[in-house]
């Protein structure tokens, strides 16, 4: 094959020599290198630029077949253009694959053109002759178009006779694949440019934002939106508009200060505001994040605002519905206690009105109970948006007011010792009337010959358990309610209230000398 391109290029020197006439192409190529450049400026399609090119290739090369073809990744050709002699067939639309022809196929890769004088002398073509044949082509330069060095088209001169190209021929094609792989590289610029055009259209489209570019004096310098229901003026009024003559004053000023801060921090910053616009009174959350501007210009920021009043309102519904509940909680709670307290109104008449002692007892038994009950409620209600309360938070002042009820009785000291633990108001209340019902008992018959009446309560937890501990200094024998008495109200109450936190109760009574004292001890499981 070198020998053969050795061969070829003597010739076409001698040839060349022989008529210099030939040499007058040379005049016209700075003029259609030129009007290739025009046309990539004017915005000419690639195909366009090839079919001007072809023509004038063939208006020179009068004899010749001209033909521009280009070769993909996988070797297959495709004519695109061609301009034919008499007698010679129409290229265009041809398709070949040229892996049947490896060596010509890598001689085109390789980006130097390739003159075959004659197609059946030359050994590259043997594959192909048969339909180099069927196209009349006996010999042919193929000058290779490349882009980023990659095979892209060929500029094709075949000719239905043997020939030995010159190097004015040669010369010519290589200058003009040099013009069109600048077309190229234009066309794809251009295509990989309207691309990322589309692509951001269809990005703002999809997008349910306003996007501006303003600099740090204010001046609205571009506007990306589809949403133009949601702009408080025509984009075409807003842009090059400043930001204090196109919105509220206070608006205006909301968005430059941020707009200042996040250009002095350099770093993202938030404001939320509401406009009236086309679409209605509209509320916006905006951020504003640095970009780079002109060198000498001023700064400026990309800011996108987000239509939140969906988010606003259903915020505003939120706030005004738990208003609204709190209210009716605060009312529901307000018409329990007063009940609560008619109950045990009503309990302490009826006992003042019967004459058997034990009845009357039991009824003013009952009207302790719902006050302490309703203590013990007001004390939860105080604390029911919270969803877990510390002991030492909630038993103190709920145990101080429970022996304030008894003051007329006894003054009773106590003394706590309670970690800090929180609870959930589902062990807090059951736990509440527990030591209700134990304080009550004490107060009520434990204290009755003791001069310095104590009740002690602590409170020890770890991981797994909480353990409480009540005892009093009154005389075990004399309280009415025991471990051993099941049929007391209290025990059982207390029985019922000790499951419900899945605990467990005992009762220890020192029988020694007096005083005789008695300890209660809860156990539950940590929850």
């Amino acid at each position: 094959m070198d020998d053969t391109k050795s061969e070829v290029n003597d010739e076409t020197r001698r040839y060349a020599s022989a008529e210099p006439g030939r040499r007058s192409h040379r005049e016209f190529r700075a003029d259609w290198i030129g009007e290739i450049a025009r046309n990539v400026l004017e915005g000419r399609s690639l195909q366009q630029i090839i079919d001007y090119t072809v023509a004038e290739l063939s208006s020179h090369f009068p004899d010749f077949r001209s033909a521009y073809s280009t070769v993909d990744e996988n070797g297959t050709l495709a004519v695109l253009s061609s301009v034919e002699p008499h007698g010679m067939p129409a290229l265009r639309g041809l398709r070949a694959d040229l892996t049947h022809a490896p060596d010509y196929l890598r001689a085109l890769r390789s980006g130097t053109p390739l003159a075959v004088s004659d197609v059946e002398q030359e050994p590259i073509m043997v594959p192909l002759v048969d339909s180099m044949k069927a196209g009349k082509t006996r010999a042919l330069l193929d000058v290779p178009v490349t882009h980023s060095s990659i095979l892209a088209g060929l500029l094709c001169l075949d000719s239905p006779h043997p020939h030995r190209w010159s190097s004015d021929e040669i010369t010519t094609l290589q200058e003009i694949a040099d013009a069109l792989t600048l077309a190229i590289q234009a066309e794809r610029s251009r295509t990989a440019l309207k691309e990322r055009e589309n692509r951001l259209r269809a990005f703002v489209r999809a997008m349910p934002d306003l996007n501006f570019v303003i600099d740090e004096n204010g001046r609205v310098l571009e506007i990306l939106t589809h949403e133009h229901h949601l702009l408080h003026r025509d984009p075409d009024q807003l842009r090059g508009a400043y930001l204090q003559s196109a919105l509220p004053a206070e608006v205006a000023d909301l968005i430059l200060d941020a707009i200042r801060r996040c250009i002095d921090s350099s770093t993202l910053q938030r404001v939320e505001f509401s406009l009236d616009v086309p679409a209605g009174h509209r509320w916006f959350e905006a951020r504003t994040t640095p970009t780079e501007g002109e060198a000498d210009g001023p700064r400026q920021v990309l800011m996108v605002a987000r239509d939140v009043t969906e988010r606003i309102e259903s915020e505003q519904r939120v706030a005004s519905l738990l208003r609204e509940q709190e209210l009716l909680l605060r009312e529901t709670h307000h018409r329990i206690k007063n009940n609560m307290s008619t109950i045990g109104s009503l309990l302490n008449l009826q006992s003042s009105r019967i004459d058997t002692p034990e009845c009357s007892e039991v009824l003013r038994d009952a009207a302790g109970r719902v006050q302490s009950m309703m203590v013990l409620y007001d004390r939860l209600y105080r604390s029911e948006l919270r969803r877990r309360l510390s002991l030492r938070e909630y038993l103190p002042p709920l145990v101080e007011e429970i022996v304030e009820l008894f003051r007329d009785l006894k003054q009773v000291r106590t003394e706590l010792d309670l970690p800090e633990v929180e609870l959930s108001p589902k062990v807090l209340s059951p736990l509440g009337i527990i030591l209700n019902e134990l304080i009550t008992n004490s107060i009520k018959h434990a204290f009755i010959d003791v001069e310095d009446p104590v009740i002690r309560i602590s409170v020890t937890a770890d991981e797994a358990e909480i353990t409480v501990v009540y005892v009093d200094n009154g005389d075990a024998e004399a309280r009415s309610m025991d471990v051993e008495q099941r049929e007391s109200f209290g025990m059982q109450l207390i029985q019922v209230l000790v499951e419900q936190i899945l605990g467990e109760v005992t009762v220890r009574r020192d029988r020694g000398s007096p005083p005789r004292m008695r300890e209660t001890v809860i156990r539950f499981p940590r929850q």
